[in-house]
């Protein structure tokens, strides 16, 4: 019988402690610049269609798509204009509206793909 061998790091408490105060004062930095903005939501129905193998048991899906943005307009940007770096400041009043996206990893689409019987035009 083989044995099988796993390689680990070491853990080291300083390294982890090290990173947890990088966090922490990141994130105390960040929280200190909150600024309440209005926020554009949008759902609506979708349809994908497409070629290859995702698409080979139904000629499309359905599905949801989701917008989400907080909106930043003229007013908002002129009101808060002390806490946009002074490099930027020209650029930001030059601006009419500006949309923030919170994160990649919130979806845009939400795809709804059952297994459907082939129909005879397609056998």
């Amino acid at each position: 019988m083989d044995r099988l061998s796993f390689t680990t790091l070491p853990s080291t408490p300083a390294l982890g402690a090290l990173c947890l105060c990088a966090t922490l004062m990141l994130s105390l930095r960040a929280s200190a610049t909150e600024i309440t903005a209005p926020v554009d939501v949008g759902v609506g129905p979708a349809f994908y269609h497409g070629p290859g193998p995702v698409f080979a048991d139904a000629p499309g899906h359905y599905g949801v798509k989701i917008s989400l943005a907080a909106v930043l307009d003229q007013a908002l940007i002129r009101q808060h204009i002390n806490r946009v770096p002074k490099q930027y400041r020209k650029m930001a009043l030059a601006m009419r509206e500006f949309r923030y996206r919170p994160s990649i990893f919130i979806p845009e689409s939400l795809l709804s793909a059952p297994k459907l019987a082939r129909p005879a035009c397609m056998a």
